[in-house]
C-alpha cells in the first residue's frame, strides 16, 4: 500500500493489554473485503508492547484463502466492506467514525460494496504448516 493511501487505525482502549500469550495471525495482502493494514498497524502496536505477535501475510490470497470449498474465485458486488473506513473507540466503548465522529455501523457513508474471496491453496498450506509448527513448539511436541 502507498503512503498516501495507507490508513492507519486508531487502537481501541487497551488493546495492547494481553495475557503474555503468543499470537499468530494469518492474512492475504490484497483481501478487499478486511484489509491487511489494520491488523499490521495492530501488530506494530503489540510488539511495541512487547508482545509475542507474529503476522504472516500471503500475497495472490484473498479473503477466505483457507476456504477448499470455494471452487473458483467469488466476486460479490454488493458485499459491504469497511476498507476505507477509520473506526475508533469513543466514551463508553461506543464506536464511532474517526473522520465524522458519528457512531459508526454498516450504514456509515465510509462503507463500501464489492469484494471476492478466493482459495489459495500453497496459502493454505502454508498457513496449516505455520499453525502445526507453531503449536508442535509451543507444546514442546518438537526439538
Amino acid at each position: 500500500m502507498s503512503g498516501s493511501t495507507r490508513r492507519v487505525t486508531s487502537p481501541y482502549r487497551d488493546d495492547d493489554k494481553l495475557t503474555g500469550k503468543p499470537i499468530r495471525l494469518h492474512h492475504g495482502i490484497p483481501d478487499d473485503w478486511v484489509p491487511i493494514q489494520p491488523c499490521r498497524d495492530y501488530v506494530e502496536r503489540l510488539k511495541k508492547a512487547g508482545a509475542d505477535v507474529n503476522l504472516a501475510e500471503y500475497p495472490d490470497s484473498y479473503h477466505a484463502y483457507d476456504n477448499a470449498a470455494i471452487a473458483a474465485p467469488i466476486k460479490s458486488p454488493q458485499a459491504q466492506t469497511s476498507r476505507s473506513c477509520r473506526a475508533e473507540e469513543a466514551d463508553g466503548g461506543q464506536l464511532v467514525n474517526a473522520k465524522t465522529r458519528q457512531p459508526y455501523g454498516l450504514d456509515d457513508p465510509c462503507i463500501e460494496r464489492g469484494a471476492q474471496i478466493a482459495y489459495n491453496q500453497a496459502a493454505h498450506k502454508a498457513t496449516v504448516a505455520s499453525v502445526k509448527d507453531f503449536l508442535a513448539t509451543a507444546l514442546k511436541l518438537k526439538e
